[in-house]
């Protein structure tokens, strides 16, 4: 038996048609964002918010070194 894909209809608020693309932010500001309010909420600490994050810490060193971030 086929497997199913779900895929949602577009609402009125995030159709192209209705011009509410303006609220979809790119994914790449959306995880610079959400990498940084993970930064804050360990209090800096890497290891804390790659770990809450659920990737290596090489590669949150790798995401702030992309977004400027010391």
């Amino acid at each position: 038996m086929p497997t199913e894909t779900h895929n949602p209809a577009p609402t009125e608020a995030h159709s192209p048609a209705s011009g509410g693309t303006a609220a979809i932010r790119p994914l790449a500001d959306v995880e610079r964002d959400h990498i940084l309010n993970a930064m804050r909420a360990c209090g800096g600490n890497q290891i804390q918010a790659a770990a809450a994050l659920g990737i290596h810490r090489n590669t949150l060193r790798k995401k702030l070194v992309e977004y400027g971030v010391k």
